[in-house]
C-alpha cells in the first residue's frame, strides 16, 4: 500500500499584535489615577492624624517624668490651625473636664484625634489628661 499524502503544510501565519483599545487604555488608566488619587488623600489624613497622636503622646509622656504640663497652647503648637470640630464640657463633682475632638478626613474613612482636659487647677488653665483616637463614651452620651 501507499503511504497517505500528508495534507498541504499551513502557510506560516505571522501572529498580529493584538493592540487595546484606546478607550479601554484612557479607562484603565483612568482608573488606576482615581484609585492613586484616593490612596494619597486617605494616606494624607492617616499621616497627619497619626503624626498629631504620636506627638501629644510624647508631650503626655514627657509632663509624666518632669514638671510640665500639656496646656492648651502646647496642644494648639502641635496642630497648628486646626479648630476642634467638637468640643464637648463633662460636669463633675470638682469643677469641668472639657474634650476636644478633631477630625482628620479623608474620601473613605473620618478619623478622631479626642483630646480630653482635666479640671482647671489653681492657675485657671487646664492641663491635658489623655489623648485617644477612639471617642470616649463621655463625648457619645447626650
Amino acid at each position: 500500500m501507499s503511504e497517505p499524502i500528508p495534507p498541504p503544510a499551513a502557510p506560516a501565519v505571522k501572529p498580529s499584535s493584538v493592540s487595546r483599545f484606546n478607550l479601554e487604555r484612557v479607562l484603565v488608566r483612568g482608573g488606576i489615577a482615581v484609585l492613586l488619587g484616593i490612596l494619597a488623600i486617605e494616606g494624607w489624613a492617616y499621616f497627619q492624624m497619626n503624626r498629631a497622636h504620636s506627638r501629644l503622646l510624647a508631650e503626655l509622656r514627657k509632663a509624666e517624668t518632669t514638671d510640665y504640663q500639656v496646656t492648651p497652647e502646647v496642644v494648639k503648637s502641635i496642630l497648628g490651625s486646626r479648630q476642634p470640630n467638637l468640643t464637648k464640657m463633662v460636669k463633675l463633682a470638682t469643677g469641668e473636664e472639657r474634650y476636644d475632638v478633631y477630625y482628620f478626613v479623608g474620601l473613605l474613612k473620618t478619623r478622631e484625634l479626642c483630646v480630653h482636659y482635666g479640671v482647671p487647677g489653681l492657675k485657671a488653665n487646664p492641663e491635658v489628661v489623655e489623648v485617644t483616637t477612639i471617642l470616649p463614651d463621655e463625648i457619645l452620651a447626650p
